[in-house]
Parts: structure tokens; C-alpha cells; sequence
């Protein structure tokens, strides 16, 4: 995603635009971090709900005509969000160590364009991640509610 500056722009300016942007991408890739925390945590809520809703059900599990229909969905929200909290990996960049012994003898321009580059592939590389815990979690609330549902209409009265 290296862009080569047009013929006659001052390096200043392409210092102090590639500055900016490269501000935004590590903005960017912050949220992207504090989002999977987000999901993280609304996964243990979800996960301790459903295993409170599961024991729940076992005690009662007389006033159910079939105590099993609602447990499956229940027990298979508690995986999806197990699944969701699976530690993916997040691409943080190229280590500055690497990065300095890559472009220390680089001009300010060059470093800072090439850092940009670096940042916006890693921004790709995570947006996967993200998907992945936000589906799984969406999954599993959506199982959560379904096995509420069908926990209301199998109830004995």
C-alpha cells in the first residue's frame, strides 16, 4: 500500500500526512483491541447467564415437560461463547527493534510511509479477528434467547 509521492511534493508534507495517518491506523488498531476486549467480557456475562439458566432448569427440570429442550440451546450458547473467548492472536506490527533495524538509516519520509504501510496491514489482519468473536457472540445470545423461548412454551402449568 506504499504510495510513492507525487513528483514535486515537499517532504514535509508527505512527513506530516503520513504522520496523520499513521496516527488514525494506531487509533484504529487500538479500537480494534478494546472492541475484542468488549466482546470478551459481554462473553463471560452470556456464559456465566447461561450456566446459571442451565442450573436452574436441572432444579426445576420437573416443571418442564421435556427439561432437555431448552438445555440443549443453553449448553451450546456456553460453547459458542467459550469459543468466542478462544485467544486469537492480534497482529501488533512489526516490533520496533525489527522496524529500527530495517529503516534506523531511512529517511524521516521513507520510515514514516513505510510504518504506515506496516500499520495498515495489520489493520486487514485483524478485522478477521474481530468477525470471528463478534459472530460467536451473536450466536450465542441469539441460542440464549431461543432457549428462553422454547423454556416458556415446554413449561408445565
Amino acid at each position: 500500500m506504499t504510495q510513492t509521492p507525487r513528483a514535486g511534493t515537499d517532504v514535509g508534507d508527505v512527513v506530516a500526512i503520513a504522520g496523520l495517518a499513521l496516527a488514525l491506523a494506531q487509533s484504529q488498531q487500538a479500537s480494534i483491541i478494546q472492541a475484542s476486549d468488549n466482546y470478551d467480557t459481554k462473553a463471560v456475562g452470556v456464559a456465566a447467564f447461561d450456566a446459571t439458566l442451565f442450573a436452574a432448569l436441572i432444579a426445576v427440570q420437573d416443571k418442564f415437560a421435556h427439561w432437555w429442550v431448552p438445555g440443549i440451546p443453553i449448553l451450546i450458547s456456553g460453547g459458542f461463547c467459550a469459543w468466542c473467548l478462544i485467544g486469537r492472536t492480534y497482529d501488533l506490527g512489526v516490533h520496533p527493534d525489527l522496524f529500527y533495524q530495517m529503516y534506523g538509516g531511512a529517511t524521516e519520509a521513507e520510515a514514516t510511509v513505510q510504518m504506515l504501510s506496516t500499520m495498515t496491514d495489520t489493520l486487514k489482519n485483524n478485522d478477521g479477528t474481530l468477525a470471528h468473536k463478534g459472530f460467536w457472540f451473536q450466536a450465542a445470545i441469539v441460542l440464549t434467547l431461543t432457549a428462553l423461548i422454547v423454556g416458556a412454551i415446554t413449561l408445565r402449568t
